[in-house]
């Protein structure tokens, strides 16, 4: 569970955190620091990794969740969406609105070998190789403001709710990866 900006943070300028948390127990298992707001988070279908999407600096961190013991869950990688962005001359900003690219939702390929990212703040759909831990580049070919995007498990196609512009879009997942390993 992210904890979105720390009491102590109003304008989520500092690094974060997300509670582990055991569902049967309903007991914080540990706190594993973040970068700034890690608004989103989602886990691969294999079991192996969480990604941490983060809102306040365009990165996105990988985490190792292979072990049976959350105490062995680590950040292995932070991956830069483009560039990371610095977070001086955000004092007292509304970091809703001053957030870079705006990372938001995002989704594994199904064989969890591939991330896409929403780009919410600036448009486009961010691919990160996750075997490499490497960004490939940004597709803009949906509608701006990508937020949320859910993969339809039986045909492989994504689709992509667009925040401003009121679009539900849909692409095939094959289609987008491929497009993905062109970029480098």
């Amino acid at each position: 569970v992210p904890y979105y900006r720390r009491d102590y943070d109003r304008f989520g300028q500092s690094p974060s955190a997300v509670a582990i948390i055991d569902t049967k127990t309903d007991q914080i298992l540990r706190v594993l620091s973040t970068g700034p707001i890690p608004k989103y988070v989602v886990s691969s279908p294999d079991g192996r990794w969480t990604a941490l999407i983060h809102w306040g600096d365009n990165t996105v961190a990988l985490v190792d969740t292979s072990s049976d013991d959350p105490k062995d869950y680590k950040i292995t990688s932070v991956i830069a969406v483009e560039r990371q962005l610095s977070q001086v001359g955000f004092e007292n900003t509304d970091r809703d609105r001053a957030c870079g690219l705006c990372l938001r939702g995002a989704i594994f390929s199904a064989d969890s070998k591939y991330l896409i990212v929403a780009r919410m703040g600036t448009g486009g759909l961010a691919g990160i190789d996750v075997e490499k831990q490497k960004y490939l580049g940004s597709l803009m070919d949906v509608p701006k403001t990508p937020r949320h995007l859910v993969l339809k498990k039986s045909t492989q196609e994504l689709f992509v709710t667009s925040n401003k512009s009121g679009y539900v879009s849909k692409v095939s997942m094959k289609y987008l990866i491929h497009q993905m390993r062109g970029l480098k």
